[in-house]
C-alpha cells in the first residue's frame, strides 16, 4: 500500500483508549504522555525506497502540553528489525538511541521553546502524529526474509 509522503506532524483529537488508536501498539507511555505505532508499514515511493512507520504522542493530561519534534535522532522510531516464523521474540539484542538527558539548562531550553511557539501543541487528550523512515529496509528487503512476521525494535 503506497502514501502520499507526509512530512509534517499532524495533530487530531483522541484518546488512547478511543477507536482512533484502536489495533494501535503501545511504545512508552508515562504520566504526561505515552507513545503509540500503527502496525502498518507505509510507503512513499516519491520521497524514498525505504518503509516509514506512523507513530502519535498522545497527551495524557488534562491540559496543553508542547511536543518537540524538530531533532529526527531525539524521536522515537525504528531502530532494527527481524524476520521470524515464531510468534514472540526469544533472544533481544538491539542497539538504541539514547534520549538526551535532561540537564537544567535543557530543561531551561525546553520552556523558552515552549513559550515561544518552537513546540508542536498537542490538547488535552489529543495526540501529534509522526512519521519515521524506516531506513533499514524497503519492500525488497522485507521481501526477502520470507518469514511470517516482522519485528520492529524502536528506540529513541
Amino acid at each position: 500500500m503506497s502514501i502520499l509522503p507526509v512530512l509534517a506532524a499532524i495533530c487530531t483529537a483522541a484518546t488512547p483508549g478511543g477507536s482512533a488508536l484502536e489495533g494501535w501498539l503501545p511504545v512508552a507511555g508515562g504520566e504526561l504522555a505515552s507513545v503509540w505505532m500503527e502496525p502498518v508499514l507505509y510507503e512513499a515511493p516519491s520521497v524514498s525506497d525505504k518503509f516509514f512507520v506512523h507513530l502519535a504522542v498522545v497527551n495524557e493530561t488534562e491540559g496543553f502540553m508542547g511536543v518537540d519534534l524538530r531533532q529526527y535522532w531525539d524521536l522515537i522510531g525504528p531502530v532494527q528489525y527481524v524476520g521470524t516464523d515464531e510468534e514472540e521474540l526469544t533472544v533481544i539484542d538491539i542497539l538504541s538511541r539514547v534520549p538526551p538527558e535532561l540537564t537544567p539548562e535543557r530543561t531551561a531550553e525546553i520552556l523558552d521553546d515552549y513559550r515561544y511557539g518552537q513546540l508542536r501543541g498537542v490538547a488535552a487528550g489529543g495526540r501529534r502524529d509522526y512519521y519515521m523512515d524506516f531506513n533499514a529496509a524497503g519492500r525488497d528487503a522485507i521481501d526477502r526474509l520470507g518469514t511470517s512476521y516482522l519485528f520492529l525494535a524502536l528506540g529513541g
